[in-house]
């Protein structure tokens, strides 16, 4: 490996949970090694999982190039030692190499999160997709409901209506009515720099117990929709990270937190996300329960349930 290669992969893994984007790191281009020209540079998880491959293939390749070497060395009679004692040096150099790169992959998979993950299999919880039954809710209180979002498609977003409780078919994004939208595991609003004329915005309660969320606060900041100019696409920053990723297991796993949703026409709703796996164990059934009022007001529980 050479430095830059080395320089790159450090500062790549060093971007928690992120990649580096398509640019490059800070506007450098991606090395030209073979291992890393063949895997394509954008966000997601495959390219941490390709950088962590290309570290394993080469302590494989370097571990063979070891003993190829034993093999081949030439001893003195006299002095039983090793005459070719310069690649001998270089051997040594490369196992720190290799060993430090791999060291700083532990080290990464192991705190990229900062959550622990759970040793729980995510995938044995999972869902068949909700079919689609829009149906107008009203001025109500509504939920717990179940629902889950067939978002395994990578190029046809799925969008969702708590006021009509369902997925809906949607033509045009900026005039139709939708609260949330779906593609895999990204989710967006319907406001912010998503849709300007919307009022969809987000807020993570960090709080663990759905129960126990029975109000949107009086001075909540939801937070809308952002498109900053490295982003090739507007994205919600509460919900860009609702997951932790297993890199060992390649299972995202939702993390146990309460959302707020402020919808389209300035209502109010709660979610949590259960599930991201589908009943055949495949990716991108995204399951998540929901709370909606439907009257426009902050509470989000039945007055027995909030104590009103």
């Amino acid at each position: 490996m050479t430095i830059f290669t080395d320089f790159y992969l450090l500062f790549g893994l060093l971007d928690p949970c992120g990649v580096v984007g398509a640019r490059g790191l800070a506007g450098v281009p991606p090395p030209r090694h073979p291992r890393l020209r063949s895997h394509p540079t954008r966000s997601g998880f495959t390219q941490h999982r390709g950088i962590f491959r290309y570290l394993l293939s080469g302590a494989a390749s370097l571990y063979r190039r070891i003993q190829l070497r034993r093999m081949a060395r030439v001893v003195t009679p006299a002095a039983d030692t090793i005459v070719d004692a310069g690649k001998d040096t270089v051997c040594r150099g490369e196992i720190c190499g290799v060993l430090i790169s791999l060291w700083i992959v532990v080290l990464f998979l192991v705190g990229c999160s900062g959550e622990t993950v759970s040793h729980d299999d995510p995938t044995s919880s999972t869902y068949q997709p909700t079919p689609p039954q829009p149906q107008e809710v009203g001025a109500r209180l509504v939920g717990p409901i179940v629902y889950t979002v067939d978002a395994r498609s990578r190029d046809v977003w799925m969008y969702f209506d708590f006021a009509r409780g369902s997925v809906v078919t949607v033509q045009d994004p900026k005039t139709e009515a939708w609260d949330l939208m779906f593609q895999r595991y990204v989710i967006k609003t319907n406001g912010g720099q998503t849709n300007p004329t919307g009022q969809g915005a987000l807020l993570s309660m960090k709080e663990r117990d759905f129960a126990a969320v029975t109000t949107v606060p009086d001075k909540a900041e939801f937070v809308t929709d952002v498109h900053p100019k490295n982003r090739p696409s507007s994205y919600n920053p509460v919900m860009e990270k609702w997951f932790n990723y297993s890199y060992l297991a390649n299972v995202l796993v939702p993390k146990p937190l309460v959302y707020l949703v402020r919808t389209h026409d300035g209502k109010y709703a709660k979610m949590h996300i259960l599930s991201y796996y589908c009943a055949n164990k495949s990716a991108g059934c995204l399951t998540f329960e929901y709370v909606y009022q439907g009257d426009g007001s902050p509470c989000l529980a039945a007055p027995s349930a909030s104590g009103a």
